[in-house]
């Protein structure tokens, strides 16, 4: 799914996981990312192989990206439990890595939905809002997607909420032909998108890309 120069394709990786080993031999380092280290027991951590002469590149989109010191950084930190292999970004700009969270034992009380309005972008390419309300089920979605010419305005959405989990289940309304969400859609698979929230920064994902949103 990589447009760009990096290469993400790990050999020896399992069948779950991206990037377990780096191929040093094709010129690969292993680099991870902690959004805000160690201040919120909610955190997750990524891991990627990528060539060092991208970092500068990635960097400015990723203000945490560091080279690793060991081959398991995450598990340093103390995100032992795998999450999932995952691509974040959007067109030309995407990096795939493995998810790792603090194991359930460390994790405590069930997070409490997000409430609020969240925003994320891209270069120009997307721009993307969502304000989730106080009753927790309940949120408005706004999308532009520039390349795409595309305008996503979707208010009152539902949805159901997993604590133990930090998903945003919108399936219900996704199965409603005349849900807002529903119809704009219809006809592009990839553009389906799912939604969490891990107690600081709500994940937007669709077939194209993970796009994080901080609050606004």
């Amino acid at each position: 799914m990589f447009t760009a120069s990096t290469v993400f394709a790990i050999l020896g990786s399992s069948a779950e996981h991206c990037c377990t080993t780096c191929d040093a031999s094709a010129g690969l380092a292993k680099y991870y990312s902690v959004a805000s280290p160690l201040l919120s027991k909610h955190q997750q951590c990524g891991e990627c192989c990528m060539d060092p002469k991208d970092f500068n590149k990635y960097h400015l989109f990723e203000k945490n990206l560091t080279k690793a010191a060991s081959n398991t950084p995450c598990a340093d930190f103390g995100f032992t439990s795998y999450l999932e292999t995952d691509t974040h970004g959007f067109g030309p700009v995407k990096m795939t890595l493995d998810m790792f969270k603090f194991p359930a034992t460390a994790l405590g009380a069930a997070l409490s939905p997000p409430a609020g309005t969240f925003c994320g972008s891209l270069l120009g390419i997307i721009k993307e809002n969502v304000t989730f309300y106080p009753d927790g089920a309940s949120y408005d979605y706004f999308n532009d997607i520039n390349i795409a010419k595309t305008h996503v305005a979707c208010t009152g959405e539902k949805y159901s909420w997993d604590g133990a989990t930090g998903a945003i289940d919108i399936s219900a309304a996704l199965a409603d032909p005349s849900d807002c969400m529903a119809k704009s859609t219809a006809g592009a698979p990839k553009s389906v998108p799912t939604f969490s929230w891990d107690g600081s920064a709500v994940s937007s994902k669709n077939g194209y890309g993970t796009l994080k949103m901080k609050p606004c």
